[in-house]
């Protein structure tokens, strides 16, 4: 019953671990939630932080699992009861993981420690039987490469695509695999016989030359991760379809086939991907295959090495341009990675430039009309992207730090502004392609990298304090390309002359106001200063003539007296009901008469307030309130006397 709990608590730890679990791991500044997974063959882990990329760890190179807060001081990390530590061989590497109680921590670790010791103890054996390599089988499973994360982009061996039908039979009229070659030199013999003679390229030569060696088989050292080489023959088939790997010495060993349309990429010397366990050299040619894993060869020198990478991608080319199925019907293919292409100079002299290009392969069933026999024309399109690069990505609205690329689905930038931003150099003197995360003097790479996912291209904005990226994938058929704009929005200049424009109007407007008011301040200045004065006389008659113009829409007579003196009429004359007009009044030194000569009753005042008197008809109510009204003011203004 015991035995029968213990595989239970271990089966759940595998399935578990399998499906991968989300486990908190200890980092100097806190913690951060990772994604931790077990292979099916319990063989390695695969560990990935949530801000970063994926790290395989194989179960062999754990050196040390520690429980709780031990050696707390030297791992540099907030350690608790309830955490466990794994220790690499290197180490340096850590990885401490939290858990929720002792339960838990011991469960992960007890069964991980089993796991690790059974591989440590199997990898023993291996190093252990690796001394006489011709009693070694060839490795049941080749080393893993994970599936996840960004490959740099190869040297001067691009991968090919690898999704076209297989064929066993080549195509019609089209000669496949060591047939290709051998129809080549047929092809030649034939034109130098009829005086037209041809003799075959140097990499023809090249070419054919490889493929006879390995149809024969070469011995070569495949590397493994427990940092030795196996001594393996390495063969291609006559269709150069499949590359056969079988343990050198030894007749009965088991053979492994590698079909060549499933190789991915091709690195050259030791700038692989990171996530590569195999210990290569600057000798290494490495193959990543569609599943993951990775092959690698070690080779004697750099030009057998360039010469293998080299003609292996020509072979892959070829092979799965000829067999395309002739049951389908049209299709196109871009390929996963650019190249670089000889062409002219553009100086028209001898030397020889080469050109970022990327290639097309298609394929095009004839008419009937133009072949009875159903004949397939495939061919290969190379497109030089060199014209696309300089002023024509340059745009003046990102402001100064703005920058415009054009990117393939692998994440190559193909064309940019600045030439060093599409190519560089690597340790060995490969020539290859920047990644978009890796462009020099730019801090905005790293937002649009997860957008490119090798086969397909996702659009994206992302913005990232005063970084803004955006990434537009192109309409089919360019599909796998996209434009990549970034873009700094601080401390830089831009302008937009419609926006100019608007603000120049809008000012003019608004600037209005502010001249009215200023004229006037300075008019009534002015006026002040020259010791202009509106008189009283002035504002009389300004007052009499808005009164008489008022007195006559009522029907209603009105005499101002324009002068200092007192009323006109007294009280009496008030209700005579004469009306009279100011030009029937004749102004004399001491009196004042009207037109039948009568003397008008004056009293000789003076006052500083004008009266205005208004005679009707007829005594009316409206009358008397004007009367009362005019009284009240004369008494509120307070008259003064002489």
């Amino acid at each position: 019953m015991a035995e029968d709990a213990a595989q239970q608590i271990i089966n759940a730890f595998v399935d578990g671990l399998a499906a991968g679990r989300t486990l908190p791991m200890l980092r100097p500044a806190g913690m951060e939630p990772c994604n931790v997974q077990m292979d099916r063959a319990r063989t390695a882990l695969s560990i990935r932080p949530q801000s970063g990329q994926a790290r395989r760890v194989p179960l062999e190179t754990i050196s040390q699992i520690s429980v709780g807060a031990e050696n707390v001081e030297e791992v540099n990390l907030p350690l608790d009861d309830f955490c466990v530590t794994l220790k690499l061989d290197d180490e340096q590497t850590l990885y401490a993981f939290q858990f929720q109680d002792d339960e838990a921590r011991d469960t992960f670790a007890l069964c991980l420690g089993m796991f690790v010791d059974q591989r440590r103890a199997e990898a023993e054996e291996e190093q252990a039987a690796s001394a006489t390599p011709v009693s070694r089988a060839v490795p049941e499973a080749l080393p893993q490469a994970p599936a996840r994360g960004y490959a740099k982009a190869p040297g001067k061996v691009p991968p090919a695509p690898t999704s076209y039908p297989s064929s066993s039979q080549s195509a019609r009229g089209v000669p496949s695999g060591l047939e290709a070659y051998q129809a080549d030199a047929e092809a030649s013999a034939s034109l130098s016989a009829r005086s037209k003679k041809k003799e075959l390229t140097d990499g023809q030569k090249l070419v054919k030359r490889f493929v006879q060696k390995m149809v024969k088989g070469r011995e070569l050292k495949m590397l493994s991760t427990t940092g030795r080489s196996l001594l393996c023959l390495v063969m291609l088939d006559r269709d150069i379809r499949h590359l056969s790997i079988q343990l050198a010495g030894k007749a009965d060993a088991k053979q492994r086939f590698v079909n060549l349309k499933s190789i991915e990429q091709i690195y050259v010397g030791d700038d692989v991907a990171e996530d590569i366990e195999l210990p290569v050299t600057t000798l290494s040619v490495t193959l990543v295959l569609e599943e993951g894993q990775a092959i690698a060869f070690e080779l004697a020198d750099e030009e057998e090495r360039d010469t293998f990478a080299c003609v292996d991608q020509e072979i892959m080319t070829q092979q799965q341009m000829v067999q395309i199925s002739k049951q389908a019907g049209p299709a196109q293919q871009w390929m996963t990675t650019p190249t670089l292409a000889p062409g002219m100079s553009a100086q028209n002299d001898s030397s020889v430039a080469w050109y970022p290009t990327v290639r097309l392969l298609f394929r095009q069933p004839l008419p009937t009309a133009w072949s009875a026999q159903n004949e397939i024309l495939c061919g290969r399109i190379s497109v030089e992207v060199m014209a696309l690069t300089g002023d024509r990505l340059r745009d003046t609205n990102l402001g100064e730090n703005g920058r415009t690329y054009v990117v393939d689905s692998s994440g190559a930038v193909l064309s940019a502004l600045d030439l060093q931003d599409t190519i560089t150099v690597d340790s060995v003197g490969t020539i290859q392609f920047r990644h978009i995360s890796q462009i020099p003097g730019s801090d905005g790479g790293h937002l649009v990298a997860s957008a490119f996912k090798g086969n397909r291209i996702e659009a994206l904005r992302v913005q990232e304090g005063s970084l803004a990226a955006v990434v537009q994938p192109l309409n089919e058929p360019l599909d796998m390309f996209a434009v990549v704009v970034i873009s700094r929005y601080e401390n830089t200049s831009f302008q937009d002359q419609s926006i100019v424009e608007s603000m120049s109007v809008l000012l003019t407007f608004a600037s209005l106001p502010y001249a009215i008011m200023l004229v006037t301040l300075v008019t009534v200045l002015v006026s002040a200063n020259s010791g202009l004065q509106l008189s009283k006389l002035t504002i009389a008659r300004i007052t009499g003539a808005a009164s008489s113009l008022t007195g006559r829409k009522r029907n209603r007579s009105v005499i101002v007296r324009s002068s200092s003196e007192g009323p006109l009429f007294n009280q009496e004359m008030e209700g005579m009901g004469n009306k009279v007009s100011q030009k029937s009044i004749v102004m004399g030194d001491e009196s004042m008469y009207d037109d039948d000569g009568r003397p008008l009753a004056v009293q000789h005042r003076r006052t500083h307030v004008l009266n205005d008197v208004y005679f009707a008809s007829a005594k009316t109510k409206y009358g008397c309130l004007i009367r009362c009204a005019r009284r009240v003011c004369c008494c509120c203004l307070g008259r003064q006397r002489e």
